[in-house]
């Protein structure tokens, strides 16, 4: 669904507002809402004015209500998380130093993850103004080696060094319509490809002398809004998903496109990931409350989806194993998923609940106590955060500083929620005065989040020891956990 764009009021030409005018103002920027009769019904239609604040989502442990099928799947999840991160039960200091003197010969992934993934980011290290002339920031991301963070707003797109974090490269615009919705680093992190109020993809330089931005039309003479692009693990494809259900394959090399799906959902497509490194398997998420899995090896119809939010898909993302799935709706909730529960199209698409008349630019969600659906596969919910006027994204933490123990996310309310999916609940909320952090990134291998702010700025936190024994916050010290 379109992001909300405020505008300021306006007077009449007579210089003055009229009472219905004012009306329609307050309407259109959520100071007031209509309140539709409730989803469970039973009651005679009827409408309530009322002034709209904001609450606090409550948090729920959702997990007691996963289907009894879907218990086996959960915890060989959790088995995996558990290898994966390491559970120390031994201070960071003595785990390295066994290593230096020889006493632990098998310094392995997961027991270099496990000297980290405790320590999570904490503090806010930086508030980060450099889109001067924009007031709200929508997009950030490090890119895989973590050397370069990059971030996007409605005026362009500035690249950090994060060494220094200076700017590397600013970057005016194009074809934005009134903002840059999202962007993405190619694999081979030679690329930066945003999307925006436009069918056209521009792909900006990381390196080089010259700042190269060459435009790909991939709707000539139409009108739309791409709402999510992704680099295709080839780093030759990209993924669009659009308005209207569109989703397209674009070949970068020949320019043309692969694929062309018009219905791929029944409503816009907010998200799109690829979930492997086969460059076969993606899955996108829809305001039609669906997440469609797809395999380009069998066709053009998607080989399942995943059933359970309430509302429509602010975000997809995906572990890399091509096993998980998160998900984040405007529900107000984040989604653990498994490949391997997949529900057919048919089931899928009779089986969603869906309140058709909520808004989450105005409306206020609220949580009714019902049965999960019948098809409702996830391993876990996640709810504690907020999600309303934009698309709030979400991710999993680093394999290699936590063994993606976490999931984190940006929230409407400002500030940044980390959840662990060992324990379904969160662990810590980065809170900030920003009125809304969109986007998330957190730092491949170091114990830093950035968010995307909609007070203009971008919001760095980074973990800071209580006592000098907790160590670990520095490049180099990350760095010196690599060896064998």
């Amino acid at each position: 669904e379109d992001d909300d764009d405020d505008d300021d009021f306006e007077d009449s030409p007579q210089g003055r507002v009229s009472a219905l005018q004012w009306l329609q103002q307050l309407v259109l920027r959520g100071r007031i809402q209509f309140v539709l009769p409730s989803r469970s019904g039973g009651r005679h239609p009827r409408r309530e004015l009322r002034a709209r604040e904001p609450q606090e989502a409550k948090e729920l442990h959702d997990t007691t209500k996963t289907f009894e099928e879907d218990l086996p799947a959960r915890e060989e999840f959790r088995k995996r998380v558990r290898v994966d991160s390491g559970s120390p039960s031994e201070n960071s200091f003595n785990i390295l130093k066994k290593r230096e003197c020889l006493v632990d010969k098998s310094f392995c992934p997961s027991r270099k993850s496990s000297v980290l993934h405790s320590k999570l980011p904490n503090k806010l290290a930086k508030v980060m103004h450099y889109h001067w002339n924009s007031d709200r920031v929508f997009c950030a991301k490090f890119s895989q080696s973590g050397d370069t963070f990059c971030s996007a707003s409605p005026e362009g797109v500035c690249i950090l060094d994060t060494h220094s974090w200076k700017v590397r490269r600013s970057i005016s615009g194009l074809d934005t319509g009134w903002s840059i919705i999202d962007l993405d680093y190619s694999p081979d992190q030679r690329w930066i490809a945003y999307s925006s109020w436009s069918t056209i993809i521009h792909l900006v330089n990381v390196y080089g002398e010259h700042t190269l931005q060459n435009p790909h039309d991939l709707m000539p003479g139409e009108h739309t809004c791409m709402f999510g692009v992704r680099f295709a693990p080839n780093s030759r494809h990209i993924l669009v998903g659009a308005r209207s259900g569109l989703v397209i394959t674009y070949d970068l090399t020949t320019k043309r496109i692969l694929s062309r799906q018009p219905y791929a959902h029944s409503d816009d497509i907010n998200s799109v990931c690829y979930l492997d490194n086969s460059s076969y398997l993606y899955a996108t998420g829809g305001d039609d409350a669906l997440i469609k899995v797809w395999d380009t090896r069998v066709g053009a119809t998607a080989v399942g989806a995943f059933v359970g939010h309430e509302q429509g898909l602010t975000c997809v993302s995906t572990k890399g194993d091509g096993v998980y799935v998160l998900s984040n709706g405007k529900d107000q909730c984040m989604k653990l998923w498994d490949m391997r529960k997949l529900t057919p199209l048919h089931d899928a698409a009779s089986s969603v609940r869906r309140y058709r008349y909520f808004d989450y630019r105005y409306d206020e969600w609220v949580r009714d106590d019902h049965p999960r659906m019948p098809f409702d596969h996830s391993l876990m919910t996640f709810v504690g955060h907020n999600v309303f006027r934009t698309l709030i994204r979400c991710d999993f933490s680093p394999m290699h500083s936590t063994g993606q123990r976490y999931v984190y996310t940006g929230c409407s309310k400002g500030g940044i929620v980390i959840y662990d999916v060992l324990t379904g609940k969160s662990v810590k909320r980065l809170e900030t005065n920003s009125h809304i952090v969109r986007d998330v990134s957190w730092h491949p291998f170091e114990p830093t989040i950035v968010g995307a702010s909609w007070d203009s700025c971008s919001l760095r936190y980074s973990y800071f020891p209580e006592d000098d024994s907790c160590i670990l916050t520095d490049r180099n010290s990350c760095s010196s956990l690599c060896r064998s």
